[in-house]
């Protein structure tokens, strides 16, 4: 767990978004400060504690978690690596399922008759 200095005021997730206002003039959900303590944003998540029944974060750690998404912590870009495009990831399961011998297209038309003796045979069991 986390120490949080004396002076620094643990706010609620909720309470906290008025803080990422006022940092960024934006108002967030507070379901987005929930995905990004527990998911995290560009690969740098909030750091929080649960205390007193609630999640909570300080302001300093907002202030550390967005100096550190947007770079500006280590005066250069964010390291965080950009999500795998989404076709290459689709195209990647496709060569797999074919090198194991699945096809992700449909059974051909003339397999008709065997799927339909395949049915058959589960509907008696």
């Amino acid at each position: 767990m986390e120490n949080v200095e004396s002076t620094e005021r643990l706010l609620r997730l909720t309470e906290a978004v008025g803080i990422v206002e006022q940092l960024t003039n934006d108002r967030p959900h507070v379901a987005s400060l929930h995905r990004w303590a527990s998911r995290g944003l560009r690969g740098v998540k909030l750091k929080t504690i649960y205390a007193l029944g609630a999640r909570r974060t300080t302001e300093k750690w907002l202030r550390e978690f967005f100096a550190s998404v947007s770079g500006e912590g280590a005066g250069e870009p964010s390291t965080a690596s950009p999500e795998p495009d989404r076709l290459t990831a689709i195209e990647k399961a496709e060569q797999a399922l074919d090198a194991g011998g699945i096809s992700p297209m449909p059974p051909d038309p003339s397999d008709s008759k065997k799927r339909r003796r395949i049915t058959r045979r589960i509907r008696r069991s």
